[in-house]
């Protein structure tokens, strides 16, 4: 899966979300500008091509290298 596009999540970005102790799905804020990406695209670096990668931007912009998957429970 890494390498196709970055994944939107619902998260909004804070830089705080992962400095409280370790958490289980820890939640980022209720509001806020920018969402989380996760992972690389096709155009990243072969060091941001990891399911881990976290990033942001204003949910906004469009770009060819950013997606979602949609999940059925």
């Amino acid at each position: 899966m890494a390498g196709n596009v970055a994944e939107w999540v619902q998260d909004y970005y804070s830089e705080n979300s992962y400095r409280a102790p370790a958490q289980k799905n820890p939640m980022g804020p209720a509001a806020g500008k920018e969402r989380v990406l996760r992972g690389g695209s096709f155009q990243s670096g072969e060091d941001e091509l990891r399911v881990a990668r976290r990033s942001r931007m204003e949910p906004i912009k469009a770009e060819g290298y950013l997606g979602f998957r949609v999940v059925v429970k």
